[in-house]
Formats: C-alpha cells, sequence, structure tokens
C-alpha cells in the first residue's frame, strides 16, 4: 500500500494546479499545508534537499520506503510529475 502526500501552501498556484491534477486522474492525496505541519516540513523539506513545494512524498508501506518529488530537481511542469507520480503509485 502507498501513500501519496504533498506539501503544498495555501496561494500558491502550483500546488493548486498539482492538486487538480491529482483530482483529475483520479490519484488519492493527504494535503500537508506547510504551515500548519511545519515541524514535519522541516524534516521532510531536509530529507528532500528541497525548500520548494508542490513536494510530494510518496510512502510505500509495505517496503517501509520513502520517495520524493520536488519541483526544479525531479520535474519542471507540474503535468510531468503527475506523469512520475502516477508511475511511482502503481
Amino acid at each position: 500500500m502507498k501513500t501519496l502526500l504533498l506539501y503544498s501552501e495555501d496561494g500558491c498556484p502550483w500546488c493548486t494546479k498539482m492538486k487538480g491534477l491529482l483530482d483529475e486522474n483520479n490519484i488519492k492525496f493527504l494535503v500537508r499545508d506547510i504551515e500548519r505541519y511545519e515541524k514535519e516540513w522541516e524534516r521532510v523539506s531536509e530529507e528532500a534537499k528541497t525548500e520548494y513545494i508542490p513536494t510530494v512524498c510518496i510512502v510505500d508501506h509495505d517496503e517501509k520506503t520513502k520517495t520524493y518529488l520536488t519541483p526544479d530537481v525531479d520535474f519542471e511542469e507540474i503535468e510531468e510529475g503527475i506523469e512520475k507520480i502516477k508511475i511511482l503509485m502503481t
């Protein structure tokens, strides 16, 4: 089983776009607002080596692993990020 966590912030246009595309592609996700989950975001941004949002964390509960996808590192356009998420969530 895998869980997709989306680290985002209200008012971020890229985050809004990613949420919309995740919904359109029927990809279930949990939103982690970086202000509300500040301590968690600090840990995630350190692990993922990024300060940019939207950052995605895919938790594979069976394998006990985490995979991060970050803007400007793993994807340039939100649509590219969505395609990578589709592959990783299968």
